[in-house]
């Protein structure tokens, strides 16, 4: 494990919307994370706008800066399709399943 993580991986459940009203409350969760990869789990997220996004972004810049990364898992079809139009499919690695972003977190770890 590389210094200044204490864990491989830590996993936060986003909640069925992500938008302005509530971005910050899921922030607080992911703030403090000292785990090199950090997994968000999209399952039951529904929608996401584009504070969200932003949001998104800025974290896994953050993890990138300290080494880590982060993974969003078990898109549903609707935040898929809005990744692919924001093109940020192609930034921020995607999982079908949180398994297999925990798997390849200890893989790598």
């Amino acid at each position: 494990m590389q210094p200044g993580f204490d864990i491989e991986y830590t996993i936060v459940k986003a909640p069925p919307r992500v938008n302005a009203a509530n971005v910050a409350d899921v922030l607080a969760r992911i703030e403090h994370v000292r785990a090199r990869r950090l997994i968000l789990d999209l399952g039951e997220t529904v929608s996401v706008d584009s504070t969200a996004l932003g949001a998104i972004v800025r974290v896994h810049r953050r993890q990138l800066e300290r080494g880590g990364d982060v993974v969003l898992a078990r898109p549903s079809e609707g935040v898929r399709r809005i990744l692919i139009v924001t093109r940020l499919d192609g930034l921020i690695p995607t999982s079908p399943d949180v398994e297999t972003a925990t798997a390849s977190a200890e893989a790598v770890g």
